[in-house]
């Protein structure tokens, strides 16, 4: 949260570094091992490609599933599983997506579905932009919340 109590979304890959003694924080590093691995898009799962924006709008759709749901992406994989890790990562490997989309879904949260499914694809050149689901999310907030409220 920022000083005026806005949600900000950071790196959380880095935890692992701010834990350590002596760590000063406030700058992100993009390297193989600060990545969580719940948000990795496939590209980076299959060493086929560097971190892009692409790889960032992927993990963006894993973190709208879990703020809409309370759910971590790939939530039938727990922590306490044994090779958890390497579960998540074949699940990624084989083009799984985070979560199953639910059925009934009414007409805005089938939109926002859409958006999240597109964040997932598995070509980086075929996701959205962050500007595109910005204009999305902008365009049908109200209709999104009100559909959670209802």
């Amino acid at each position: 949260m920022n000083e005026d109590g806005t949600a900000e979304i950071c790196d959380s890959g880095l935890l692992p570094l701010i834990r350590q003694d002596g760590f000063v924080g406030g700058k992100t590093i993009s390297i193989s091992f600060t990545n969580t691995t719940r948000y990795t898009a496939p590209e980076l799962v299959q060493g086929e490609q560097p971190f892009t924006f692409a790889s960032d709008i992927y993990a963006l759709g894993c973190v709208g599933y879990e703020f809409l749901y309370s759910m971590p992406p790939y939530a039938n994989i727990t922590n306490e599983e044994a090779k958890a890790i390497y579960k998540i990562y074949r699940q990624i490997d084989k083009g799984t997506p985070p979560a199953p989309r639910p059925n009934n879904l009414n007409k805005e949260l089938s939109g926002l579905w859409d958006i999240l499914e597109a964040c997932w694809r598995g070509q980086p050149e075929e996701r959205p932009t962050a500007t595109t689901v910005v204009e999305y999310l902008e365009l049908h907030h109200e209709s999104i919340v009100d559909s959670f409220t209802s």
